[in-house]
């Protein structure tokens, strides 16, 4: 199994390698502003998706969602 972070934050690639010792990092290129709502909870659903549906895309071999 491959993971991927589709994130360029430090702090999520500091605590992503407290769990996982090997992964990508392939930060997505999306105006996160654009799916920002008022609940953040559908935010971060919405981010989450959006990341994964992005960078799956622009990888070789895909990516499993």
């Amino acid at each position: 199994m491959r993971i991927v972070l589709a994130s360029a934050s430090p702090r999520r690639h500091e605590l992503l390698k407290q769990v996982v010792p090997e992964f990508d990092i392939h930060p997505a290129d999306l105006d996160e502003d654009e799916l920002t709502t008022e609940d953040p909870f559908e935010t971060a659903q919405n981010l989450a998706f959006r990341k994964a549906e992005h960078v799956g895309k622009t990888l070789k071999d895909g990516a499993t969602i």
